[in-house]
């Protein structure tokens, strides 16, 4: 499926550094990226570098951070003309009003009742914080602003390359949960100190039929392993695209897929919201497994039961329908839970 988006992103990027840097070729990068094969031949002519061997010999690599800082450039000069133009008058006027202690929002609003407002005061800042208009102020000259503590922070780029393809590229229609198949996942670990076993987690976004296993440790091969015994178990279930972050151990992309015959994306750094309901339902596994316990006792038994438990409760945002119900429609061969018998009181009382 082509993707939809026009332009590269950070992502893209640090993955055509990967793959090109390791000797693939640009059609292979054009075809994993969905992009034409024109677009990887210029992209990397913009991130062309230079770096040398142990043998101080010049190789020729591809560096995601110079083609990121040329198409940041780029972007500058997209977007509409200037409002203030070139009135070097009202710049100098602008220059004087604030040197003498006034607001912008004073000084726009001045302007106004006289007729004559070039733009609005948000503009007025905008203008302030790009520092490539006043040449006598910037923002330490504001009565107020210097001191003001930012509402939002800055969205964090990844510092190495993803694993896998990511969720950017994922088919926008995964986000109408129309069709079961496809999964989130993610690992609940126990205690800080001490925290090797972990409990992995698969969440079905439609149904939000839930699978869950112990891991011995939070490694690469014990969720191959465990996804393994899950694809064996759930062989008729369907696995069409798994959505996880990017810890460490979903970082054995291939052999993932492989096991479930599933394609896998990856977020974006510190956005666990695009597996929200991967995230709700840990917090509901944290009523059986609280936080600053350790997993070391708890057994796939005890998984087993916590899952039957979820599977079987009732949910307002599927219209008071049990996972499990929703799922059979799709797939009448899945086997029904026994129903649960216990409490969260009653399983807290083995940890």
């Amino acid at each position: 499926m082509p993707r939809e988006k026009r332009y590269l992103t950070w992502d893209d990027r640090r993955m055509i550094e990967k793959m090109h840097n390791k000797g693939a070729k640009n059609n292979e990068i054009a075809f994993y990226l969905e992009v034409h094969e024109s677009t990887i031949s210029r992209e990397l002519k913009r991130g062309r570098t230079y770096i040398r061997d142990y043998m101080w010999a010049e190789i020729e690599v591809y560096s995601a951070q110079k083609a990121q800082a040329h198409a940041d450039y780029q972007n500058t000069a997209k977007g509409r003309p200037l409002k203030i133009g070139n009135n070097w008058d009202l710049v100098r006027h602008l220059e004087n009003e604030i040197l003498s202690g006034k607001s912008p929002d004073i000084i726009i609003n001045q302007l106004k009742r006289e007729g004559r407002k070039p733009f609005s005061t948000n503009t007025f800042y905008r203008y302030i914080d790009s520092g490539l208009i006043f040449s006598r102020i910037s923002n330490k000259h504001l009565l107020e602003k210097p001191t003001r503590k930012p509402r939002g922070k800055k969205e964090p780029k990844s510092t190495r390359s993803p694993s896998g393809r990511s969720i950017e590229l994922r088919p926008r229609d995964i986000l109408s949960r129309s069709a079961p198949g496809h999964w989130e996942m993610d690992c609940v670990i126990g205690k800080s100190y001490g925290k090797k076993e972990a409990v992995l987690v698969l969440t079905e976004r439609k149904t939000r039929f839930e699978i869950i296993r112990k891991l011995p440790d939070k490694t690469t091969a014990s969720v191959v392993r465990a996804l393994r015994s899950i694809r064996r178990e759930y062989s008729m279930l369907v696995f069409s695209t798994v959505t996880v972050d990017n810890g460490m151990e979903f970082s054995d992309c291939a052999n993932m897929q492989k096991v479930l015959n599933a394609t896998f994306y990856y977020c974006h750094p510190f956005c666990s919201s695009e597996r929200g309901s991967n995230e709700r339902m840990n917090r509901m596994i944290r009523r059986f497994f609280p936080k600053g316990q350790s997993l070391k006792n708890v057994t796939n038994a005890d998984c087993k039961r916590v899952q039957d438990w979820l599977n079987s409760y009732p949910r307002k945002i599927l219209h008071y329908q049990t996972p499990v119900e929703l799922l059979q429609k799709d797939f009448p061969d899945l086997p029904i839970p026994p129903s649960p018998t216990f409490s969260t009181t009653k399983i807290l009382q083995h940890y």
